[in-house]
């Protein structure tokens, strides 16, 4: 955390020169909504390998199986906040710290009760009326970035940027038996992956329009290019390589920002 902190420093104070205070409307408070497009192909092959197999599976006995599909990874919502300068009406330096986050489940349930219950017993042949395998995730990337956008005229911007990201890949699956009211838990699995630390950079327009005096309406469109490592996880690797997660991917994506900026 430290680390994080020292580097978002680093950044600020670079965007905030000594004579900071003295500026009048120089200087903008930014934040706002981030959404952006996500396709780590690796990740979602995983994903699509995990949706074959529980389709079969359906497939096999559909009176008594359902699988719902696990999504893939295609987009992620969140949220920035920073710091602007403006250079002389010319062009604008912003740092900022930004967040973006995506999560999705699956199920495959086998229900026996309709199908296997005996008139003198209300547990199934199979010990539960019902066995359910779920399965989800949540992903979440945060970094700091430095960004330069020079006026194209009063309101629209060139962005160009560079920032230092990383996350964590939150991964849950669990199977539970369930007689009448009662459920059991057969199997539990949970673990935080981290997501190495890296480099990445944008290119884009933005939009930077006064609404009053000193409140400004903001938007970016930009593609940021980044790829991070993913950390290893031992009993993943066990699985068969159609299921095994990769050891990096690619989270570039379109990125759109939407907030105001409010001058001091």
């Amino acid at each position: 955390m430290k680390k994080y902190l020292l580097v978002l420093m680093v950044i600020m104070i670079s965007v905030l020169p000594f004579n900071a205070l003295a500026a009048d409307g120089d200087y903008q408070i930014v934040g706002g909504y981030l959404y952006t497009t996500l396709d780590p192909g690796d990740l979602n092959s995983v994903i699509a390998n995990i949706n074959e197999m529980g389709q079969e599976v359906e497939i096999w006995a559909p009176e008594f199986i359902t699988y719902n599909d696990l999504g893939k990874i295609e987009d992620g919502q969140g949220f920035y906040v920073g710091i602007a300068r403006e250079l002389d009406n010319q062009a604008i330096v912003t740092g900022q710290y930004e967040r973006f986050s995506t999560d999705a489940s699956g199920s495959l349930v086998f229900n026996f009760e309709e199908n296997n219950h005996t008139e003198s017993s209300s547990v199934s042949c199979f010990s539960y009326n019902e066995i359910k395998l779920t399965a989800d995730y949540d992903l979440e990337v945060q970094g700091v970035s430095l960004n330069y956008s020079p006026r194209v005229n009063d309101w629209l911007t060139l962005n160009g940027g560079i920032g230092y990201y990383w996350g964590d890949l939150d991964l849950n699956a669990a199977v539970v038996g369930k007689v009448d009211d009662e459920s059991e838990s057969l199997y539990d699995y949970s673990n935080n992956l981290e997501l190495g630390k890296n480099i990445g950079w944008k290119l884009g327009l933005g939009i930077n329009k006064p609404l009053k005096d000193n409140v400004s309406f903001l938007a970016n469109l930009n593609y940021r290019v980044l790829d991070l490592d993913i950390e290893e996880d031992e009993d993943l690797n066990n699985l068969p390589e159609d299921f095994r997660l990769p050891t990096s991917d690619d989270f570039s994506g379109y990125e759109l920002t939407v907030g105001i900026g409010i001058a001091f």
